[in-house]
C-alpha cells in the first residue's frame, strides 16, 4: 500500500490565543526571554522577532523543560555496569567509581523529580505535567491580528503532536498569561477530532472516509482508491476543523478589526 505518513497517531493542530494585547505581549516576550533574546514593547515587533524564521519555537519555548528531565534519563530503568554506548558500542562507564557516581545521581534525580514535580522521567513529565503529549513539538506562526482601538491581539499558530493535542500546555498558557485559548485537532487514524475553546471543547468521532459520498471500507477497496479517499477525507476534515476554530475565535466576545498575517497585512476585520 502507498505510504501516506511516517508514523500513525499524529495530531494535526491549530491553536489561537486572543486577549488583551498586554497579556499576549507577555506570552510572546516569555518566548523571547527563554530563547535568550531581547524582549519587545511592541506586540508586532515581538511576534516578528520570535517567529523570525530562524528561531526554533516549540512548546518548551513558553514552558521550559526543567534540566533534571533533560540531564537524567529516569524514564528508563537504571543502566547496568556493562552498558554500552548506543553509537560507538564502547562501555559507558570506564570504572566502578564512575558507575557508582551515575547510580547516586540517578537515585537523587528520581527523588528530586518525584518530590518536586510528582512524576519521574521526561515521558511522564511531558505527558502528565507540561504538555499533555509525548514530546515537545514545534509551534509555527500562521497569522496574527491586532486591534489597537480595543487593545486586543489574536495569534493563530499550528503544530503536530504525537497521540493527543497538547491540552496541558494550552491550559498552562491560558492560566499563566490570562489568555483565551482555542484549538482544533485531528488525529490521523482513530477518528479523534476536537475544536473550540480549550475549556469547552467539541468532539467529533467516527468520521468515515468517502468516495463520491459513499463510505470506504478498507477490506473491499483497492490501495489506490483507499489512498485517494484518505487524502480527500483528510484535506476536507482539516479544512472543516480549521474553519470551526476560526469561527469560534471570531464569535468570541472580543473582536479584532485589524488583521496582519505572517507574510503581509490584510484589512479584514476577522482572523484568517
Amino acid at each position: 500500500m502507498n505510504q501516506l505518513i511516517n508514523m500513525p497517531n499524529w495530531c494535526n493542530n491549530n491553536y489561537a490565543v486572543k486577549a488583551a494585547t498586554k497579556n499576549v505581549l507577555n506570552f510572546v516576550n516569555e518566548g523571547l526571554k527563554n530563547l535568550g533574546m531581547e524582549t519587545k514593547d511592541n506586540i508586532s515587533d515581538a511576534i516578528r522577532s520570535l517567529w523570525d524564521g530562524k528561531n526554533e519555537v516549540t512548546m518548551a519555548t513558553f514552558r521550559p523543560i526543567p534540566e533534571t528531565f533533560t540531564k537524567y534519563d529516569t524514564t528508563n530503568e537504571k543502566m547496568r555496569r556493562g552498558a554500552l554506548d548506543w553509537d560507538t558500542k564502547e562501555p559507558l562507564f570506564k570504572s566502578d567509581d564512575e558507575y557508582e557516581t551515575y547510580c547516586r545521581e540517578y537515585d537523587e534525580a528520581v527523588k528530586y523529580q518525584e518530590e518536586t514535580y510528582g512524576v519521574v522521567g521526561w515521558y511522564d513529565y511531558n505527558c502528565l505535567v507540561a504538555f499533555g503529549c509525548k514530546w515537545d513539538c514545534d509551534v509555527a506562526l500562521e497569522s496574527f491580528c491586532i486591534d489597537d482601538s480595543k487593545g486586543i491581539t489574536t495569534i493563530l499558530m499550528s503544530g503536530d503532536t504525537p497521540w493527543y493535542f497538547p491540552d496541558l500546555w494550552l491550559l498552562y498558557i491560558k492560566k499563566r498569561f490570562n489568555l483565551n485559548v482555542y484549538v482544533s485537532s485531528h488525529e490521523e487514524f482513530n477518528g479523534f477530532n476536537a475544536f473550540g475553546k480549550i475549556d469547552n471543547l467539541n468532539f467529533l468521532w467516527g468520521k468515515e472516509y468517502m468516495i463520491e459520498n459513499e463510505p470506504v471500507r478498507r477490506d473491499n477497496t483497492s490501495d489506490e482508491e483507499f489512498c485517494e479517499a484518505y487524502r480527500s477525507f483528510l484535506d476536507n476534515l482539516i479544512a472543516e476543523l480549521h474553519s470551526k476554530l476560526i469561527d469560534c475565535v471570531n464569535k468570541s466576545s472580543v473582536d479584532s478589526d485589524i488583521t496582519e498575517s505572517a507574510t503581509g497585512i490584510s484589512n479584514n476585520n476577522k482572523i484568517i
